[in-house]
């Protein structure tokens, strides 16, 4: 998949652009539903891209992270 993959790249890259002093980590999970790993403190806004449960390290793609 072309489109996935090049967005995927834009998206490491402007992150990267954006967010210089921080590591991105990233992620390959089996699942198709990731509301699992979503913050539940909405209501807070000084946490609300927060992960309150992040997936397991096995799933880490290293290659992928900047």
């Amino acid at each position: 998949m072309k489109g996935k993959d090049e967005f995927i790249d834009y998206l490491k890259l402007r992150f990267a652009n954006f967010c210089p002093n921080i590591h991105l980590k990233v992620y390959g999970v089996p699942e198709d539903n990731l509301k699992q790993y979503r913050s539940n403190n909405a209501g807070n806004q000084s946490k609300v891209f927060a992960f309150d449960v992040a997936p397991d390290e096995k799933y880490r793609l290293y290659d992928e992270e900047i």
